[in-house]
């Protein structure tokens, strides 16, 4: 009975994903991402046939079930050998990766955060580098940095970038610290951005399956700046969202961005120097001040972030303020995931009390 219900489970889910695919479900259902149930659909049929397959083969000879096996087995294995061969990769010593490739080669080091579309290659390869979608990019994605991934993408109809454009992505690289930039070969957004942005080229990397071009930026990089408090209280508060009208979000948050470079360049502004001991650690000093201290720092903010001397505030574009109470120097933030370890540890014991209620019910129905 179990394995029935499983499969029905199964279709189920199998039949809410087709629909997706190809009409859509409704705003509520489609919230649970469904589609990505696709490995336990495979496993849950598994499971099933087997039961289908342990009723069949009750019914045979042992000699037609071990040469059903036997021709299962071939079939299995030549068309594994077929589609490797044809879909998968071919074998390396070495993974080829932009940012390594481009240490290797110059005598320029990368200063700042390193933006590149794909950084996962690149972060696994060199945990000591700092990279622009931050950390937590994986539980709570960076917002500035995804904006500027899209508007590097972004062209006019006849492959032209508008210098509203240029004007925009500068103010996201200033916010997010950017000190190198990673851009396909071919980008169209290189030469306005050498010839009107002030941009330099630091030079060119090749790989197995990358042709990059490296942009260094007219500015130094910052992670934090020491603000004034009027300037920080303008830094504060939250975008108002709605799934309706997206273009609106983003025009919002652009406008926060742009404010946050244009106070990065402000005369009153100090910049504080941020060191990232571990990728889940920062690490700071200012000077010793009888008054609160405002720190704005290029970071994603996140509710697990604890903080050795003051308090930590949500900015309107999702990064950190940290206000610094009188007679503190030295600042340290340590991210935890918080009460992760203890779901984790429930979702194993709702597994091990199945288990054991599934092996006490199958003893007790194989009693005569």
């Amino acid at each position: 009975a179990m394995t029935k219900y499983l499969f029905w489970y199964a279709a189920l889910l199998f039949l809410l994903i087709e629909m997706n695919l190809n009409t859509g479900l409704v705003d509520w259902l489609n919230r649970y991402q469904i589609y990505r149930a696709g490995f336990f659909i495979g496993v849950a049929l598994l499971v099933a046939f087997a039961e289908f397959l342990s009723v069949v083969t009750a019914r045979l000879s042992p000699l037609v079930v071990r040469a059903m096996f036997a021709l299962a087995l071939g079939i299995g294995i030549s068309q594994s050998l077929i589609d490797s061969s044809i879909y998968g990769y071919t074998p390396v010593d070495k993974v080829s990766e932009p940012v390594g490739a481009y240490l290797a080669t110059s005598k320029n080091k990368l200063t700042g955060s390193i933006f590149i579309n794909d950084s996962m290659p690149a972060s696994y390869y060199h945990p000591n580098l700092h990279f622009s979608n931050g950390y937590n990019d994986q539980l709570l994605p960076q917002l500035a940095n995804d904006r500027l991934r899209s508007l590097l993408s972004e062209v006019a109809p006849d492959y032209r970038v508008t210098p509203s454009s240029i004007t925009l992505a500068q103010a996201y690289a200033k916010t997010l610290g950017v000190g190198s930039l990673f851009l396909p070969i071919h980008s169209p957004y290189i030469k306005p951005l050498l010839t009107q942005a002030g941009f330099t080229m630091a030079g060119e990397v090749s790989g197995q399956n990358f042709d990059l071009a490296v942009l260094i930026p007219p500015w130094k990089p910052t992670y934090g700046v020491l603000l004034p408090k009027n300037r920080a209280d303008t830094l504060t508060g939250k975008i108002a969202y709605d799934p309706q009208d997206v273009n609106a979000y983003l025009k919002r948050l652009d406008d926060v961005v742009q404010r946050v470079a244009a106070i990065k360049d402000a005369p009153d502004v100090v910049p504080v120097d941020i060191a990232f001991p571990a990728p889940d650690k920062l690490h700071f000093t200012v000077a010793a001040a009888s008054q609160p201290r405002y720190i704005y720092v290029s970071q994603s903010y996140s509710r697990g972030w604890q903080s050795s001397g003051g308090s930590i505030a949500k900015t309107a574009d999702n990064m950190m303020l940290i206000t610094v109470p009188a007679g503190v120097t030295a600042v340290s933030l340590t991210h935890t995931w918080g009460q992760l370890p203890l779901i984790q540890l429930i979702l194993w014991g709702l597994v091990a009390l199945y288990l054991i209620v599934a092996y006490l019910w199958g003893r007790r129905r194989a009693r005569p």
